[in-house]
């Protein structure tokens, strides 16, 4: 049975009063990279971050171990999110069959390669809600965290279809029964959330979704009464456009400061800005930032712990970015401030 509330998790992943930023883990991986991993995880750990979200398919399958081993011993202070629906090519079937063929035709030369077909490319597996990949997902999960419990469990890129499933539903509702789960949700796109939550289904709690100062969906994703909506990719699109477009053209770069208080072609002080807007639009859920720069955790806390903005300046924002003209070729995102986990 469950023992948190949505509240109670959200009053521990932000006991500290500061921002209420989650880490998103989208980009960290495992065994080779597991050393510079690690000392990401530790660094947001120990800068305060306390909301964490991964997914079962991160690092093809690794992400979870990296994070499991770094929560050892204060799993009590995190808050754990993470995925069912989109397996790794690591927990795949097929891999076993695939290296098999590889071995034979290894060892059996030209008739071999003639007899055997090529092993399916090396790709996670989209869609993968059955009850049985469901419960395989959820089960690998736990024990690569090291925990006996998920406070948060999403349906990753889910369809109305997928999320709607009455089977899908009863697995919800029994792993939170069982306790394996504290509270469920979707991450998925605008569009099937939207026709999701006017479903309403009773084991949907958390509402996960891209939302920046351009697309503002918090007011879709809301139509979940009670739930808690997380958000992600505030910088995604908006971090590289706004510098790009300061670079180019000093009038824009002239409106933008003059509007925000901000500098247009500085990576970090956009990126303070874009996220204290996102946190403000959402301000009783919480919003997901990410990098793989551990410095970069620190600074992102303190910068906006320390930042101010007005109302105004982020009604300059959004004029700004409604000013934004399309970009052809999107450049490298500054920085590496625009990566997002969700």
């Amino acid at each position: 049975m469950r023992s948190e509330t949505l509240s109670a998790l959200l009053g521990k992943a932000f006991a500290d009063g500061g921002p209420r930023l989650g880490f998103g883990t989208g980009d960290v991986y495992g065994r080779d990279r597991a050393e510079a991993s690690r000392r990401l995880i530790d660094s947001a750990l120990d800068h305060g971050f306390r909301y964490i979200d991964t997914a079962r398919m991160y690092g093809d399958g690794s992400a979870e171990s990296v994070i499991g081993a770094a929560v050892a011993g204060r799993r009590d202070k995190v808050v754990l999110a993470s995925k069912v629906g989109i397996l790794p090519w690591r927990m795949r079937s097929g891999r076993r069959i695939a290296h098999r063929a590889r071995r034979l035709v290894r060892r059996g030369g030209g008739l071999a390669r003639a007899l055997i077909a090529a092993p399916e490319p090396a790709a996670a597996l989209f869609g993968a809600f059955g009850p049985g990949q469901l419960r395989r997902s959820l089960e690998v999960s736990l024990k690569a965290l090291r925990t006996d419990h998920l406070d948060i469990l999403l349906l990753h890129e889910c369809t109305p279809a997928d999320a709607l499933r009455a089977e899908t539903q009863d697995f919800l509702l029994r792993v939170m029964q069982e306790g394996k789960v504290r509270h469920c949700g979707i991450a998925t796109t605008v569009e099937a959330t939207t026709e999701i939550l006017d479903r309403k289904p009773a084991a949907i709690e958390v509402v996960q979704g891209p939302s920046d100062a351009r697309a503002r969906n918090l007011p879709l994703y809301r139509r979940a009464s009670g739930s808690l909506v997380v958000t992600h990719s505030a910088l995604k699109t908006l971090l590289p456009e706004i510098v790009a477009q300061a670079g180019a053209d000093a009038a824009y770069a002239a409106r933008f400061a003059e509007a925000t208080g901000t500098d247009g072609g500085d990576p970090a002080a956009v990126a303070t800005l874009l996220l204290a807007h996102a946190l403000r639009e959402n301000g009783e859920g919480a919003v997901l930032f990410s990098t793989l720069k551990p410095d970069r955790a620190a600074a992102v806390r303190k910068a906006l712990s320390d930042a101010s903005f007005s109302p105004e300046q982020f009604s300059g924002l959004e004029q700004a970015v409604a000013e934004l003209l399309p970009i052809q070729s999107p450049s490298e995102t500054p920085a590496g401030l625009a990566s997002q986990g969700g």
